[in-house]
């Protein structure tokens, strides 16, 4: 065969090695015979294979904004090829926000396999979301249960403090009546003996029977007392009316005409009272409390002034208000009072007055001690606080406040 080119064929070899290299290089020749560097349709041809060369280019490496001006079957393809991407790069945007509804029809096997990783991805998710839910729904039972464990534990601790705060009072309160009521029954045992074993003067026997009368009255108002205090003790719902303190003050007053007159007390008491809102039986206690101590502790004779002012008191941090009283829109107070005429006391001993089962015996006077820590728990649940301002040798007087109406 004979391979000698023929030098006709010379300028055909040079177009199509001139093609050749642009379509390898994807850029224009860097030289060209003559016939052809000024031959326009040559050039055109040679300029739309760069074009559709970098344009290509770009859409392998990812670049699917680059333009492109040609015209033509392959140019339309590639065309085609870079919108087609750019709608699996949107429809892939949209798969990453949740949306998994999202299918490709265009790019044949590829568009299966992205199908089935769409549906896959949808069947995880939603499983992932259903494991969500179990975890929050379980993270939600055991903060509630880890609540209620906390509740119920700190209920107990306060119920533990409670029991030994009561088992220390009770202790108190035991220890107190037994030393309270010892004295009055000792009295009323001993002038038994004495009436039943011997023959005694008039004089003697009245004499006698009147302490017995004495100790047995004593150990009523003891029992009276104590059952105050468990009443207090228990009752927590109460109703707060208005009260006609007159009315109170003069039930009171009746209740002690006897005391009155052993003692040969003088009590002063005003015509009008202001009006106040609280609990009447209790309330005729504390009256009952405050004056019967005023007029046995009182100067020789007693000298008792009861009275009342309208004003603004601040109420002690500690004392349990009752709902009644909390709702209240005001802090307006009546301050009561019971002023006697006795030796007064000193500080240190006032401080002491209102405690615990406290007895008004450590204080200098001969009494039991009961009356007045249950005034003060009375009035803290009405909404009130008690008190004493004293000076020795001056007198003494006792106070207690209710909310005003």
């Amino acid at each position: 065969m004979d391979n000698r080119r023929d030098p006709e064929d010379e300028p055909l070899e040079s177009i199509l090695g001139a093609i050749r290299g642009t379509l390898w290089t994807g850029r224009l020749p860097e030289s060209l015979p003559d016939s052809l560097s000024d031959h326009p349709l040559f050039n055109e041809i040679l300029a739309d294979l760069v074009d559709l060369h970098q344009f290509a280019l770009a859409i392998a490496k990812g670049d699917l904004t680059r333009p492109l001006r040609r015209k033509g079957a392959v140019a339309g393809s590639l065309k085609s090829l870079q919108a087609n991407l750019r709608h699996l790069t949107w429809q892939t945007q949209q798969i990453a926000q949740g949306d998994f509804s999202q299918q490709v029809e265009f790019m044949g096997e590829f568009s299966e396999a992205f199908n089935s990783m769409v549906t896959a991805l949808a069947q995880a998710r939603a499983e992932l979301q259903q494991r969500e839910a179990e975890l929050s729904r379980s993270n939600k039972a055991l903060h509630l249960e880890i609540a209620e464990r906390e509740r119920a534990e700190e209920a107990l601790r306060q119920r533990t403090t409670d029991l030994e705060a009561s088992n220390a009072e009770l202790d108190a309160y035991a220890h107190t009546v037994a030393h309270d009521l010892k004295n009055p029954l000792s009295a009323i045992i001993s002038y038994s003996h004495l009436l039943t074993g011997y023959a005694m003067p008039p004089q003697e026997l009245k004499h006698g029977l009147n302490v017995i009368q004495q100790g047995a009255y004593k150990a009523v108002n003891i029992v009276d007392e104590l059952l105050l205090l468990a009443s207090v003790r228990k009752l927590d719902v109460f109703k707060m009316d208005v009260l006609d303190m007159g009315e109170i003050v003069r039930e009171v007053l009746g209740r002690l005409r006897n005391m009155t007159a052993d003692y040969q007390a003088e009590i002063a008491s005003p015509q009008e009272w202001p009006l106040t809102c609280g609990y009447r039986p209790w309330v005729e206690e504390i009256w009952m409390n405050y004056i019967s101590n005023a007029i046995k502790y009182g100067g020789n004779p007693s000298q008792v002034t009861l009275g009342a002012e309208v004003d603004l008191f601040s109420r002690t941090p500690d004392s349990a208000f009752n709902s009644a009283v909390d709702d209240r829109s005001d802090d307006r107070y009546v301050r009561f009072w019971v002023r006697d005429n006795g030796m007064g006391l000193a500080p240190e001993k006032q401080t002491e007055l209102f405690k615990e089962f406290s007895r008004l015996g450590q204080v200098g006077t001969d009494g039991h001690g009961l009356g007045l820590s249950i005034v003060r728990r009375i009035v803290e649940k009405l909404g009130g606080e008690v008190g004493v301002e004293s000076r020795v040798g001056e007198g003494s007087s006792f106070y207690f406040t209710l909310p005003a109406v």
